[in-house]
């Protein structure tokens, strides 16, 4: 399905309104955002970022709340500004995305008076901030969570993982978090023009 410029424009108004409120709400994520691109991508199944843009499903969009969009939009950028797209090395990317999800969502959660409905979407409940061991994931680096993950679940997650490159979106919403890092970036819509992009 083609979405037409009525139905871009009110997405990207929807993503501008967000950007906005988090500038008046928590300025940290606002300023990050105002260098990000929106990308909308009817083929992925929730939201992601390659690094440089963040990238949305209209139909994902359309199932969320004001807040959790903002949840979302500040989820999306601190996997921007932490690197995770570029950090996963020759870990399992799909584990690596969890461990990644533990450390931005508790972060998140932290930066809002650590209020777990900060971090929480309708459709699935609190997103993962606790790291394997018990403790806030803010506490630690995506690669330090990777690593309390057993080795059981590294081994299974190599054979899942190993399926496709598109590490999230669907198996992501099991219970994880709700990035959707690499994606493919070859399809939708550019909209919302960065400001100051060099």
């Amino acid at each position: 399905m083609v979405l037409s410029n009525t139905e871009v424009k009110k997405y990207t108004a929807r993503l501008l309104f967000s950007r906005n409120r988090l500038l008046q709400s928590n300025s940290f994520y606002g300023l990050l955002l105002m260098h990000m691109r929106f990308f909308l991508d009817e083929e992925c199944a929730t939201a992601y970022t390659d690094g440089e843009r963040i990238a949305f499903s209209p139909a994902f969009m359309d199932k969320l709340s004001d807040k959790e969009l903002d949840f979302v939009l500040m989820h999306e950028i601190l996997h921007v500004v932490l690197e995770h797209c570029f950090r996963a090395g020759d870990r399992d990317n799909y584990l690596f995305n969890c461990a990644s999800d533990i450390v931005v969502n508790s972060n998140i959660r932290l930066s809002n008076g650590d209020d777990p409905s900060s971090i929480t979407l309708s459709a699935f409940g609190e997103s993962m901030n606790i790291a394997p061991n018990g403790r806030p994931g803010h506490l630690y680096t995506a690669e330090e969570v990777y690593e309390m993950f057993p080795a059981a679940e590294k081994q299974k997650a190599e054979g899942y993982g190993a399926q496709d490159n598109e590490t999230s979106g669907d198996r992501q919403q099991q219970g994880v978090g709700q990035s959707e890092g690499g994606a493919s970036a070859n399809s939708g819509r550019t909209v919302g023009a960065s400001r100051n992009r060099q």
